[in-house]
């Protein structure tokens, strides 16, 4: 048995082995990658990208609001574009799925009314008047104020409790999802590095999430409407829209050939 101060032992016993020739390929350039090679440092920005950042930079502090209790989240720091994001996805989440709740209750009223009216007798017919322990002293002036007070409270809870079951159906909570920490807009803003046109699939999801993405897209492209153009023809834009196609049109016989 060798002793510990020999280390032939050790040193022919803990050599990585490998099944594969493949496989030895693989872990030799892992190791390479990441102890040999160096990271290459990013290049320098270009002034056009600075004075883009700085302008960026300077309507994103313009938008924040005057009076809140996360100011600590408004001040320089790298999670701060990223939580403003969020906010506003979830901001947009709880309008609709306020304003989804108060069409499921408006949908809900009149089965309200049946359960309101029905709350107010007994199966039989009676109608549901409080009995009292002491009559003498406590005389019931308006027996009717029990059934019209019923008749409220079941009504209301009738068209809340339908209001948020149309709303948890009707809402998705896909838009504020980020199970992999891979969303884009959840992370710090890509600065002075840059910028790709955005494809179809992340100007549908900015579109989807975003108000003020659609606000955006709408004050670009308000001077091109059909309204805009018919009563400003002066100052509208008659530049073609663009598509989804190979070319500036619609027109049929420009895509014969694709």
């Amino acid at each position: 048995m060798p002793s510990q101060y020999d280390n032939t032992y050790h040193w022919e016993y803990s050599k990585p082995s490998y099944d594969t020739v493949e496989e030895e390929a693989k872990f030799k350039a892992i190791h390479e990658a990441d102890h040999v090679f160096e990271v290459r440092p990013p290049r320098e920005p270009t002034r056009e990208e600075q004075l883009e950042y700085l302008n960026w930079l300077n309507n994103e502090f313009l938008s924040d609001p005057w009076i809140t209790h996360r100011f600590r989240k408004y001040t320089a720091n790298p999670k701060r574009w990223a939580w403003k994001n969020k906010r506003e996805v979830k901001n947009q989440f709880q309008f609709t799925f306020f304003v989804h709740a108060l069409l499921g209750g408006v949908i809900t009223a009149p089965f309200a009314v049946w359960v309101g009216r029905r709350a107010q007798h007994y199966q039989g017919g009676v109608p549901i008047v409080p009995q009292q322990r002491w009559v003498h002293d406590f005389p019931n002036v308006d027996p009717g104020y029990q059934t019209r007070k019923t008749f409220r409270w079941w009504f209301l809870g009738t068209c809340i409790f339908g209001g948020l079951a149309f709303a948890y159906a009707t809402t998705s909570t896909s838009q504020k999802s980020d199970p992999w920490y891979q969303r884009p807009d959840y992370r710090p803003y890509p600065a002075m590095v840059p910028k790709e046109d955005l494809d179809v699939t992340q100007r549908t999801a900015l579109e989807s999430h975003y108000q003020s993405f659609r606000n955006k897209q709408y004050e670009e492209g308000k001077k091109r409407r059909t309204w805009y153009r018919l009563l400003f023809p002066n100052d509208a834009d008659w530049t073609v829209r663009d598509t989804n196609h190979a070319t500036h049109t619609n027109h049929f016989r420009h895509h014969l050939n694709e």
